[in-house]
């Protein structure tokens, strides 16, 4: 089973797939992936093809902000 590269610079969500890191124990494809906030974390890929990872956590942490914001 090889690599596809085609994934690299793809962005899904909020993140931007930027290179193949390796495989895990049940042959998933870990991904280095950027979040559109500048962090960068260590992905599964087919999660975040599949939108159960959509970005690093940013998202909820400014939705509250908002929330929580009264004007």
């Amino acid at each position: 089973m090889g690599v596809s590269m085609e994934f690299i610079g793809a962005s899904y969500n909020r993140w931007t797939l930027r290179k193949f890191v390796s495989r895990n124990a049940r042959g998933d494809q870990r991904w280095d992936a950027e979040c559109s906030c500048g962090r960068t974390k260590e992905v599964i890929l087919r999660n975040v093809v599949r939108g159960l990872s959509k970005a690093c956590g940013c998202h909820r942490k400014e939705a509250v902000a908002a929330a929580r914001t009264a004007h």
